[in-house]
């Protein structure tokens, strides 16, 4: 059996339709065959300010926290307002986590377990539940 992986930073559309229809048609020969498992990157999800949330938890990076020194990037305009609303509407995740933002799934003997670079993973938080049922 075969799959795909990309966890993030998948067309670089950073808020152009056309570019998803580009990147779409691009990945067309290959997902069309194979299972195409993703999650969302800083370019798909990240963006300072008021911005829907398809994923329903908030963003968090760890230079939210005090003492920390910064340069993670998390909260910058890297997907100039896509938030992940258009990764959402195009690709599935299995079900049994948060839609393609943190998921598994069973391939042969394989477990893989996707998660978000840019959600919240430390002990309390909605992804790290999930990961640890």
């Amino acid at each position: 059996d075969r799959f795909l992986l990309h966890p993030g930073d998948l067309g670089y559309a950073m808020g152009s339709g056309i570019l998803w229809d580009v990147y779409m048609e691009l990945i067309e020969p290959i997902a069309s065959r194979v299972p195409y498992m993703v999650t969302v990157g800083n370019h798909e999800y990240d963006y300072h300010g008021p911005h829907p949330n398809p994923s329903g938890e908030p963003m968090w990076a760890p230079q939210d926290e005090p003492g920390h020194a910064g340069g993670w990037g998390i909260g910058t305009q890297d997907s100039r307002g896509e938030c992940g609303v258009p990764t959402a509407a195009r690709f599935d995740g299995t079900g049994n986590g948060n839609g393609i933002f943190w998921y598994s799934f069973d391939e042969g003997l394989v477990h893989v377990v996707m998660l978000s670079s840019e959600h919240d993973w430390r002990p309390g938080s909605a992804m790290y539940v999930w990961l640890q049922a």
